[in-house]
């Protein structure tokens, strides 16, 4: 019987908590390592918005509610999130059934 040692596989995880902090964490006014924000006009900032939302609707799994990928667009400004849903609802790209869940209909 014969055991193989010393070509054991072992994953090294450097500096994860460092990585992940900009996408957990609010940006810090002119922090110059802040994870990329939208456009800074209100109405690109909406269409930008959108079209992730879009994107995000067309990739994931279907019927997802309504407030996971307002979340997902934008994290932290829940008011913008919440207005490029309706935008999409408005445009008529989703609906929104009774138990809150998105339907692509394009």
């Amino acid at each position: 019987m014969r055991r193989n040692r010393g070509s054991a596989n072992v994953e090294e995880s450097v500096y994860v908590a460092e990585r992940l902090r900009p996408y957990v964490t609010p940006p810090e006014e002119g922090a110059e390592d802040a994870p990329p924000t939208v456009p800074t006009s209100d109405s690109e900032a909406l269409d930008e918005l959108m079209r992730r939302a879009a994107m995000l609707l067309s990739v994931m799994p279907r019927n997802q509610h309504r407030e996971t990928i307002e979340d997902i667009v934008s994290p932290y400004d829940p008011e913008l999130g919440r207005r490029a849903i309706d935008a999409l609802i408005d445009s008529e790209f989703v609906s929104v059934d009774e138990q809150g869940r998105l339907r692509r209909l394009r």
